[in-house]
Order: C-alpha cells, then structure tokens, then sequence
C-alpha cells in the first residue's frame, strides 16, 4: 500500500524503528484578533504557523520533556516531515489492563 505509515521516524534526535504508533501533524497558524472599534463581530487574521507533532510511541523508552534534536517522519505517501531542531514540550504515558504501554508525546519546532 502506497499510503501505509511504516512507523519510522526520529524524535528529537532519536530514532524509534517501528516503535511509532501515531502521529499528527498540525500545521495550525496563531489568530490574530484585528477587531476594530467600530466592528459589530470579532475579525481575524492569520499569525505565525504554530507547529506541533503529537507522536505515540510503544514502550518504555519514550523521550523526556526538554529533549532537543532533529525530527524527521517519513510518511508513507513519499514526504516526510523534517525539523532541524525541536523540543519535546510534554509527554503522558497511558496503559490499560493487557495492553502496551504507550508514551504521548508533544514536539514543538525550535530555532536553528
């Protein structure tokens, strides 16, 4: 299948083979609240791109928050999503009676 998600990537610099369960991207921008004196409703504009990967990864071996690092996803559709320097921001580890643990983890984009 050309759109199969192979569970591939690195995270903040560390490489998780087949250990990636989930992935988002979201390529949100900020808004911006330009709403003047004389407007009757709110009005917007689009800010900066907020970007955010939120990564579910199997196992105990999850990143801590403040691990900096590259991130490259390789999708299965041909593109990747690559990040010179990024941050995990936060991190929640869940599990359930005979189920896997599994480790939530938010990456923000970082200066270069």
């Amino acid at each position: 299948m050309a759109y199969l998600f192979t569970g591939y990537g690195t995270i903040c610099g560390v490489s998780f083979p087949k250990k990636i369960r989930k992935v988002d991207e979201d390529d949100a921008a900020a808004e911006v609240d330009i709403t003047g004196g004389g407007d009757t409703e709110k009005v917007y504009e689009s800010g900066l791109k907020d970007l955010t990967l939120a990564v579910d990864v199997l196992g105990g071996d999850a990143l801590a928050v403040g691990t900096s690092g590259a991130t490259n996803i390789t999708w299965g559709d041909g593109t990747t999503t690559t990040w010179p320097q990024s941050t995990v921001v936060k991190r929640k580890k869940s599990g359930s009676v005979g189920a896997a643990i599994v480790y939530s983890i938010t990456v923000r984009k970082t200066a270069t």
